[in-house]
């Protein structure tokens, strides 16, 4: 790796099990601190996986990193998916979250959504979060989700 990649920690709370080089990727590349995102032991129980985005600040390592259970991470990928078939289907209405879709939902549940807040204007990141999602479902696909 180069000298300009800071090398991964391995003396944090956070054990990395796999983990990948992000900054080149990074929707804010090249003004970006997040270097890394990995998935490994969580800081807080060994037995967890944990999602960890690395970030520096180019002299040390921030402790504005962000640390998510992994199966959080997944539920809140879910909970955007269904954001943005609102936003595109909005024609038709808010829909419920069927249940089922996470642990231990047992009825549908309803978005909150916040008065006023559905007129922000929030449409340039939409495009690349729909790309990402479509290529999610093809890694899925591929690895035999």
């Amino acid at each position: 790796m180069s000298k300009s990649v800071p090398p991964l920690p391995t003396n944090l709370k956070h054990h990395p099990l796999y983990a990948i080089y992000y900054k080149p990727f990074d929707l804010y590349a090249p003004d970006t601190d997040t270097k890394y995102i990995s998935i490994g032991q969580s800081s807080w129980d060994d037995r967890c996986l944990s999602v960890k985005i690395w970030r520096h600040t180019g002299t040390q390592w921030s402790r504005q990193a962000e640390e998510v259970p992994a199966a959080r991470m997944i539920d809140a990928v879910i909970v955007l998916a269904y954001y943005l078939r609102l936003r595109e289907f909005s024609g038709q209405g808010v829909q419920p979250v069927p249940k089922g879709t996470f642990v231990g939902q047992t009825n549908d549940v309803w978005p909150i959504l916040p008065a006023g807040m559905s007129d922000l204007s929030l449409d340039l990141d939409l495009p690349w979060l729909e790309k990402r999602l479509s290529v999610l479902k093809q890694v899925l696909d591929n690895l035999g989700f």
